[in-house]
């Protein structure tokens, strides 16, 4: 039964991501699919940081709103987590059931929604994850209020966003793509797509926001809020355990820069070029 969900799976996998075939070598898109296929054995980093930033998740109700092809929500639950996903993409919601399935999971864990309108009670959960999901969000505003709404008080929102300053587009590794005017940036795309035959038009849609104004659109939905990677708004949240994560070194240099510099215009001219450095902003505000 299980063989049969893995064929299901890697078909569903196959049919939505065969347009890549047009533009990726052979070998890249056979590893392509094959991480694709076991998204959830790839999830370890991002869950070791979560549980550095937020704690012990055991117990608590984990909502990852956006959630994909489901790998994030699967490897959760596989390592004893109470998590569930919603998406508002069908084809998304079915590979991540069967996902679900191939790992001997209930599929009911994943369910159908728009971020914007989320099917959950107030204070439903503990922790809420949005990966990868404020950047295509239409309404950001709306998002944010709805996934503050379902939190507990004192419960956890992490998010991930692309950094504004970081070069290269993250998404399709381009390089100062994001920084041109939508006019240039509308020719270039169009060049693209007629020389690969990848359409990248998605792209005049992405959000890039500076870690400040992350915080503006965070502020009015959350008490704390702490960028962990470039820009700390909140000292209280700041310790020597944010060494704990993978980024060692930059983790090092950020508390240096914090505990030797007193005077607030190097401080944040230190931290604009602290920015520079990785192409994510981590996000972690609390209700």
């Amino acid at each position: 039964m299980r063989r049969d969900f893995q064929k299901q799976l890697h078909d569903l996998t196959l049919k939505k991501w065969s347009i890549n075939k047009t533009w990726m070598k052979k070998k890249d898109f056979q590893e392509f699919i094959s991480r694709k296929f076991c998204l959830e054995k790839f999830q370890d980093p991002l869950i070791y940081q979560l549980q550095d930033f937020v704690g012990d998740l055991r117990g608590e109700k984990l909502l990852d709103v956006g959630c994909g092809e489901g790998g994030l929500v699967v490897a959760l639950n596989l390592r004893g987590f109470n998590a569930v996903g919603i998406d508002l993409d069908e084809r998304n919601i079915e590979i991540s059931r069967l996902r679900a399935r191939k790992n001997g999971l209930f599929p009911s864990i994943f369910k159908k929604g728009d971020a914007r309108g989320l099917p959950f009670d107030d204070g439903s959960f503990s922790v809420l994850t949005l990966i990868s999901v404020l950047e295509h969000a239409d309404n950001i505003k709306k998002t944010l209020y709805e996934a503050s709404r379902v939190l507990k008080t004192g419960g956890y929102l992490f998010a991930t966003v692309p950094n504004k300053y970081w070069p290269i587009e993250a998404h399709v590794d381009l390089w100062f793509i994001h920084w041109l005017p939508l006019r240039m940036k509308r020719i270039l795309l169009d060049l693209l797509r007629k020389q690969k035959g990848k359409d990248l038009n998605y792209l005049e849609g992405i959000n890039y926001y500076s870690p400040v104004q992350w915080y503006r659109f965070l502020s009015p939905y959350f008490c704390k809020i702490h960028d962990v990677r470039n820009h700390t708004f909140d000292n209280s949240l700041l310790s020597m355990n944010t060494i704990k994560s993978r980024w060692k070194v930059l983790e090092a240099i950020k508390i240096i820069v914090l505990r030797a510099s007193n005077h607030s215009f190097l401080r944040r001219l230190l931290f604009y070029f602290y920015t520079f450095l990785q192409p994510q902003i981590y996000l972690l505000a609390q209700k």
